[in-house]
């Protein structure tokens, strides 16, 4: 039997948890809906011990959410991780420098994060079957074999990750901002046209001005009614956010790549101070009355959006 997906019920159990978890240390990064990093090395003198407090935690979860938890130990996040999936539903793993050899160097290779199916058969062709083999092996056999990555798995399966855990709510800079829209329909026109790139180029802009980004290129992605999809894109000038800048780019390059029945989606970036005001203004209006309070005349007279948007 399948049973659909509950994706808010997911999300609000994630921010209960990672809420618990924040009255230990400010430095939870949350890797996935069910998966988070801590670094406990300041909280220690409050709290106890990592398994202690991982132990705290995981009675803590069980008791506020009803929810089991699994935690790793350890003095880095690849080892911690590894640790969190070693004994499952409900149980603290604890994986030290004396200990991470004889404990981890006999799982099989799928057991290391970032060795896919692809990248597994590689290694198994090589005799390559354990994460005590990749160690053994060496980085610049393992650079042989898997490119540069084929070295980073060897120092994360070393013990050399040494990645930092983000502080809660931490984002890294974009370095594009994007949106997409399926239509209800096939856009057929060039009213069409203009509603569907007025829309995004709308959300793309609004965007980039509330993170005070400004881009200098405008991408098109265009999918046709086989699902076939050309991607395009033009430098502008100057760096802008201004939503009639990235409408003209948009424009332009769907005027000289976009056949007639083609779908359109949309990846995008921009600024140029004179416009940022009024623009500025319009986000305001929309923030505090809802997007669809101020709507462009070409927008409000189509049809063509009725199936979810999503953010890129």
């Amino acid at each position: 039997m399948l049973l659909r997906p509950h994706h808010e019920l997911y999300g609000r159990y994630c921010r209960a948890i990672n809420e618990i978890y924040a009255q230990y240390t400010d430095q939870v990064e949350a890797a996935s809906v069910d998966e988070s990093y801590l670094d406990v090395t300041g909280s220690r003198a409050l709290f106890g011990t990592g398994e202690s407090i991982a132990n705290e935690l995981r009675a803590r979860v069980k008791r506020e959410t009803g929810l089991t938890i699994s935690v790793g130990v350890s003095f880095n996040k690849m080892f911690a991780k590894l640790g969190s999936d070693y004994r499952k539903p409900d149980a603290t793993t604890v994986i030290t420098r004396d200990n991470f050899e004889s404990l981890l160097y006999p799982l099989p290779i799928t057991d290391m994060m970032y060795v896919g199916r692809a990248s597994a058969e590689v290694l198994r062709r090589a005799g390559i079957l354990t994460l005590g083999d990749i160690h053994a092996a060496g980085p610049e056999r393992m650079a042989q074999l898997l490119g540069k990555g084929g070295e980073g798995l060897w120092r994360n399966v070393s013990g050399l990750d040494d990645s930092p855990v983000h502080t809660l709510g931490y984002h890294e800079t974009a370095k594009s901002v994007g949106n997409s829209l399926t239509f209800r329909r096939d856009l057929a026109s060039g009213e069409d046209i203009s509603a569907g790139l007025t829309l995004l180029c709308e959300s793309v802009g609004a965007r980039l001005r509330a993170a005070g980004l400004y881009g200098a290129c405008v991408t098109v992605q265009i999918k046709d009614p086989e699902l076939k999809v050309i991607s395009r894109q033009q430098r502008l000038e100057e760096r802008t956010n201004v939503t009639s800048d990235i409408l003209r780019a948009a424009r332009e390059l769907i005027e000289r790549n976009w056949r007639v029945g083609a779908p359109v989606r949309m990846l995008s970036v921009q600024e140029r101070e004179r416009g940022r005001r009024l623009y500025s203004a319009v986000d305001g209006i929309r923030a505090r009355f809802g997007n669809d309070s101020l709507r462009m005349g070409r927008v409000l007279s189509t049809d063509i959006v009725g199936s979810g948007e999503e953010d890129g």
